[in-house]
Parts: C-alpha cells; structure tokens; sequence
C-alpha cells in the first residue's frame, strides 16, 4: 500500500483514471506524476484487479522509480551501491529492474517467472530490443513514464512499445506536445486510439499545410481541446488547487553581448548559412528541430543543420568548434577563424553570476547545457559540482543526484540536455540554460527539474542566457511558439480568436539578411 498521502489533485487524478482505465496524465513537472502512478498501481494491487505493473521509461530514470516504490510503498528493500552512494530500492520479490547485458536480462526475465513480482521496470530501448521476452510479463497496468518517447511513429522504440497492451494503460508527461501537435495524437493513440481516430482525418482537421506538405497553420484548436479532454488529466503548477504546494518561480533573461572579434566570426558563418539556405530545393524550407537526428552534411539540410550548431558552438564556447566532428566546424577552425579568440560572453557572464550566487551558502546551482563537453567545463571551473549527463550508467546518475540532493557541499550539478528528462531535483533553487533547448518539451522538462511539489525552497529561479542580436533569441521565439500551440491543445489557450495559432516567428533567411545587412551600414 502506499505509505504517503496524495495531495487533493493527485486524488483528482487517480479517480479520473480509475473510471476511465486508460489515461493521459499530463502535471505539469514535479506535480507528482510518480506518486499519483503508484497509488494508481497500488489501489489496483489492493483490490486485486491486476498482478503486476509494467512500468516503461528512459533508461537513467529506472532506479529514481525503484526508490520511489521502496520510499513510498510497504514493501520490503534493500541497499545497492552506486559508486560511493547507497540507494534503497525495493527486494527482487516485489520489483525488478530489467538492466544488464543480454544474457543478463535473460536471467532476469527467469527471475520474473519464478519470483512473480508486482512491479517489473524496464527502458524503452530494452522494450525494442526485448519485446518478445516483455510481451510474456503480461502486466495489468502499463505505465509509460515520459510518453513523448512514443511522439515518432517511424521508430522502433515506438512501434514496439504500441504492440505492449494491458487493460489498464497510463501515459505519463508534463509536455504531451514536444515540438508539433502531431505528437499528441501518436501517444493518444496508444492511450486511446478511439479518442482521434485516423491520423489523415485527425491531419485534415486540426492543420493547414502548403502545396508541399509544409504545415502552415494550426486550426480548430479549441475542438481538439474538447476531444482530447476525456482522456487527458491536466494540472499546471499556477492552478488555484496546486499552487499552495509549488514554490514560486521566478523566469530571469541574462542578455550578453558579443566582442566584435566574436561577432565577425558569427557573420561569416551566417553568410555560409545563407548560401546553404539559398541551395534548399524550392519545395523545402528549413526545420532545425526536424533535423536534429543525424542529417549528413552531404545533404543541403545536414549542412544547413552543421553551420547551425557551428554558430551556437561559437556562441557558447569558441573552443567547442575544435572539438566537433564535423566537417564545417573543421572548416572554420582551419581557416584560423577562431585563434585568439576570447572567451564566449556567455560563459564570462555565468562565471561571474555563478560565483556570486555561491556566496551564499543557501543556494544550489543547476547548469545545463546541449554540449556535453560544457559539462566537463562547469565541473573543472567549479570543483565542488557534480556531473549528468546522457553517457552515465543509471546508477552512476542516481549516484550524482543522491550527491546533490544530500551533500551540502556539492552546491553545482552540471546537466547535458540528453541527461533532463525526469530526474527530480528539489534542493535547486537556481537552474541556468547555458543555450537554448531544441524543443518547446524539452525547454520545459529542463526548466522545471527543480521546480517540484517537494521543493526545500519557496522561491526558484530559472534563467536563460542569451547572446543578443543571434540566432539563439530567434530560437527562444519559436520555442515560445510552439509553446502556444501546446496551450491551445492542452490547455484551451494561446490560439487567436479563431481557433488559429499562425506561424510569425522571423525565419532563419530572414535572420541572416538582418545580420549582413546590419554589418554592412
């Protein structure tokens, strides 16, 4: 049973997936997502309605469940070490984590048949990779932690985890949209296929698309709103009946400004990105956030996508370009472009505003950035940091949150983007965005990691660092765009009076013509 009491909206959002059987839970980050799963689980278990619960989430995330099963939960548990750190996690009879190699996971799923137990934790990429081993779990309640994983209809990941069934089905996340509404119904499909029917019925209805296939608009919005309603429990950390257990957050923009050295650099690497621009076939207009997945610099896409994070590599650290595979950063960096080069303005800025804030004993700091070397930069500059990042083992990440989380004298935690997803962090009070995120879900799952109903401070601070006059300040607008259409789906906000939420963010050809023409008068 569970062994904590669920806040009032919690309780909301329990009774609205026990009359329903399949749910889209969709709090906001750190309303209590995991909690308000496991009283889900535990009810069910009580009332002897199913036996088991699979539950399916990123892989660095797994041991963060089971401690949370062996916290908030009667079972019984056990101490596991990671690295110096001791983690409480629940005794194999009652939960297992699939982890390992092959042959080792084998003998786990053995374990599962032998010891029956009532909660079995597995990751995506294991779901793709053992699906028919998962398959013979046969649980009663699925739980999906972090559901936009499933956003891509054309991946693996997602077309195995839609052949996992139960007939109690739970989708976890605080940002159903990611980056294009077209996600919402992929995973709506797996809660509920009945709710939006067929997506070329879904397409026509609610998106207006050129002759190319270009989306141009969102419309209807406040109908998809109403359909999505019943299958969707939505609580924002600003609601009337969740606000009294939130700390209250604070939205801060540091705007730096470029040495003229810098800038003449970011000038020529615009002029390269305007001719990549100009050499996209006439039916194709550049999308960075549909690029991000490994496009080859051979394709005028890929390059256009190369020259992009060239210039937020200059922005963020010059000696980033040195270290990149790719073959434009080569270019530039032969060329003798970036010698002598100071330090970005950004990263001047944050060492100044970091080590004012570690005056005082009573702040902890997180830093993320997109560029995993940054990591290794924050934690060189600040010895008493800790690092997470997406190449750690998930112990090696629960060791560095448990470091965080409960040793004052780790006052920075180093976060690489890949590493945000999920991970609670309620002894924070101040996170700092080196660079922007490349989606709106993403922007807001790194935003809000401290931002939690636990949180050991009333106040939290969040801030953007951003280099004035960049590309990066066009990237925050279309964040916040696409943070619109989010609204206007989940929430019944942010489309216009007719139902329309309209592209109107300044383009990146647009961009760069601003940027030359201005170095030229």
């Amino acid at each position: 049973m569970l062994t904590v009491d669920l806040h009032p909206y919690q309780d909301a959002a329990l009774e609205a997936f026990l009359s329903r059987g399949n749910l889209l839970l969709a709090l906001d980050m750190g309303l209590g997502k995991t909690i308000t799963s496991l009283g889900a689980a535990e009810e069910l278990l009580g009332r002897e309605e199913i036996g088991r619960t699979l539950i399916v989430c990123p892989s660095g995330l797994k041991l963060q469940w089971a401690q949370a099963i062996a916290t908030r939960t009667d079972v019984a548990t056990k101490a596991i070490k990671a690295k110096d750190e001791v983690l409480e996690v629940p005794e194999d009879r009652y939960c297992v984590v699939i982890d390992g190699t092959p042959a080792q996971r084998r003998e786990l799923y053995k374990m599962i048949d032998e010891l029956h137990p009532e909660y079995v934790i597995v990751g995506y990429q294991t779901v793709a990779s053992d699906l028919r081993y998962i398959k013979r779990i046969k649980p009663g309640l699925i739980v999906l932690d972090e559901a936009t994983t499933i956003k891509n209809p054309a991946a693996g990941v997602t077309r195995a985890v839609r052949q996992l069934w139960a007939p109690w089905r739970l989708a976890l996340t605080g940002t159903p949209i990611d980056n294009r509404l077209e996600e919402l119904y992929h995973i709506l499909r797996w809660v509920d296929p009945d709710v939006l029917g067929d997506f070329e019925k879904f397409d026509r209805s609610f998106i207006k698309r050129d002759f190319w296939g270009r989306v141009k608009r969102y419309v209807n919005l406040p109908i998809l709103h109403k359909k999505v309603a019943d299958v969707l429990f939505r609580r924002k950390a600003t609601d009337p009946d969740v606000a009294p257990y939130m700390p209250d957050l604070y939205h801060d923009r540091w705007l730096v400004t470029m040495d003229e050295s810098t800038a003449r650099v970011y000038r020529r690497i615009m002029a390269d990105l305007g001719d990549e621009l100009g050499n996209l076939p006439a039916r194709e207009r550049f999308d960075l956030a549909a690029h991000y997945q490994g496009h080859s610099e051979s394709t005028p896409a890929g390059r256009i996508m190369a020259i992009h994070i060239c210039a937020e590599m200059l922005l963020t650290n010059p000696a980033l370009l040195a270290e990149s595979d790719s073959h434009y950063s080569r270019e530039i960096v032969q060329t003798g472009a970036i010698d002598g080069l100071p330090e970005s303005a950004k990263w001047r800025r944050l060492c100044a505003e970091v080590d004012a804030l570690l005056a005082d004993p009573g702040n902890k700091i997180i830093i993320t950035s997109r560029f995993r070397r940054m990591v290794d930069c924050i934690t060189e500059r600040w010895p008493d940091s800790v690092a997470y990042h997406g190449g750690m083992s998930p112990r090696d990440k629960q060791a560095a949150v448990s470091r965080f989380e409960h040793d004052p004298t780790i006052r920075v935690l180093a976060m690489s983007h890949a590493g945000a997803y999920g991970v609670d962090l309620p002894a924070a009070n101040v996170l700092i965005n080196l660079d922007p995120a490349r989606s709106t879900g993403q922007r807001n799952q790194i935003a809000h990691r401290h931002v939690r109903a636990g949180s050991r401070h009333d106040r939290v601070r969040v801030v953007d660092l951003i280099t004035a006059g960049t590309i990066e300040e066009r990237t925050y607008n279309r964040l916040d765009l696409r943070g619109r259409v989010a609204s206007a789906a989940i929430d019944g906000s942010g489309a216009d009076e007719i139902g329309q939420v309209v592209d109107d963010v300044t383009s990146l050809t647009e961009h760069v013509t601003t940027v030359l023409t201005g170095s030229r008068r």
